[in-house]
C-alpha cells in the first residue's frame, strides 16, 4: 500500500503508530519468517513431512528490535525507515569516535612511552658522543633515526595497509567503484591525514621529551 502526504517528513509519529497497530494486531499464521513459503510447506504436507519454518516463532510486538529481520510481513514506511537508519548511523558513528578515541589514546600511551625508554636506555651513549665531539644538530639527528622506526614506519604501514584493505574491500563488492565509494575513499584519506597529524604531534613531544633527558 502506498501513501501520498504533503508533509511526509512530519509524520513519523502517525506511521510509527501505524506500524505498531499493524504489529498488534496482525494474527498469528502471518507470524513467519522471510523464507516462509506456503507452496513449499503445502508440497510438505502432500508429503507428510514437516515444513522446516514451521519450528522457528517470530514474536509480534513493537517492542521486538529485531522484527524487521525476522518477520515476513514487516510493515515499512519510508520516513520510518530514512529516520531510523539515520538514528542507527548516528550511533555507530558515536560507536566509532569512542572506539577511536581510546585507541588513539593507547597509540599516544605506547609510543611517548617507547620514545622515553629509548631516550633512557640510550643517554649514556649520547653523553659519550657528546664528549667525543659530536654537536647537538648530530645528536638530534641520531634520536630522529630511532624515533622514526617509532612513528613514521608505523604510520605509513598502517595507512598504506588499511587503504588498500578498504579498496579490496570496495572493488570486491561489486568489481567496479562507485561514486559513492570514491567518497569513501576521500573520507578515508580524510582520517588518514587526521591520524598522521595527530601522529605529528606526539612525535614532537615526544622529541621534545628526549632531548629534556640527553640534556641537549
Amino acid at each position: 500500500m502506498m501513501s501520498n502526504v504533503e508533509n511526509p517528513n512530519k509524520t513519523y509519529a502517525f506511521a510509527n503508530k501505524l506500524k505498531n497497530g499493524i504489529i498488534k494486531r496482525s494474527s498469528k499464521d502471518v507470524a513467519v519468517i522471510p523464507a516462509y513459503n506456503y507452496y513449499a510447506k503445502k508440497l510438505c504436507v502432500e508429503k507428510g513431512e514437516n515444513y522446516f519454518a514451521d519450528k522457528y516463532v517470530v514474536e509480534l510486538s513493537p517492542d521486538n528490535n529485531q522484527l524487521y529481520m525476522n518477520w515476513k510481513y514487516y510493515p515499512s514506511f519510508r520516513v520510518l525507515d530514512r529516520q531510523n537508519l539515520l538514528k542507527n548511523i548516528s550511533v555507530f558513528i558515536m560507536l566509532f569516535i569512542y572506539i577511536s578515541i581510546v585507541c588513539f589514546t593507547a597509540v599516544w600511551i605506547i609510543s611517548y612511552t617507547r620514545s622515553v625508554t629509548i631516550a633512557i636506555n640510550n643517554k649514556t651513549l649520547f653523553n659519550d658522543l657528546k664528549r667525543l665531539g659530536a654537536n647537538n644538530k648530530y645528536i638530534e639527528k641520531c634520536i630522529k633515526v630511532q624515533l622514526k622506526k617509532v612513528f613514521t614506519i608505523p604510520t605509513i604501514v598502517g595507512s598504506v595497509g588499511i587503504s588498500l584493505f578498504f579498496l579490496l574491500i570496495l572493488y570486491g563488492n561489486s568489481g567496479d567503484i562507485s561514486a559513492s565509494e570514491y567518497t569513501a575513499l576521500q573520507i578515508n584519506l580524510g582520517v588518514i591525514l587526521l591520524s598522521s597529524l595527530f601522529m605529528y604531534l606526539v612525535y614532537k613531544l615526544s622529541f621534545r621529551k628526549v632531548k629534556k633527558i640527553v640534556e641537549i
